[in-house]
């Protein structure tokens, strides 16, 4: 199963998934800053140069998934368009962290997705609340599999 985090930087994206791999270590964790470190190495943030990266990172996460990991994206994503297309590259179940108190703007897009599988508001609970939620969602979802 592939679990993608989405919402705008500084969101909280990191922290969560970090919280939930250090309680299930056998999660696999794709961070959106770390894969540009790696896949996606000298890409920049125009629209095109996020999209690429998105598509990088889910067909990553596809291959790891169909080797029967649980993957963790932590990846802004912040194009509806795109995400669409992400879900015919790996079909992630969307956890969006909402964070109204962060602006968005022309140097920062952001479309909020419509119906995530999972909503942490991030500005309203507490990080440990947040990633505590995340754990008992997603251990739901992977004993039911």
């Amino acid at each position: 199963m592939i679990f993608w985090f989405t919402g705008q930087s500084g969101a909280g994206k990191t922290t969560v998934v970090d919280g939930v791999q250090k309680a299930r270590p056998h999660f696999v964790v794709l961070d959106g800053n770390e894969m540009r470190h790696s896949i996606s190495l000298g890409a920049g943030f125009s629209k095109e140069e996020r999209t690429e990266h998105n598509y990088r990172v889910a067909r990553l996460a596809n291959v790891l998934s169909k080797r029967g990991h649980t993957v963790l994206v932590a990846v802004i994503a912040p194009f509806k368009d795109v995400r669409q297309e992400i879900e015919k590259i790996c079909m992630p179940i969307w956890v969006y962290l909402d964070r109204p108190s962060l602006d968005i703007n022309e140097e920062r897009p952001y479309e909020p997705p419509m119906f995530p599988a999972l909503v942490l508001s991030t500005d309203e609970e507490m990080e440990e609340l947040s990633i505590e939620r995340c754990m008992r969602f997603i251990d739901g979802l992977v004993r039911t599999q």
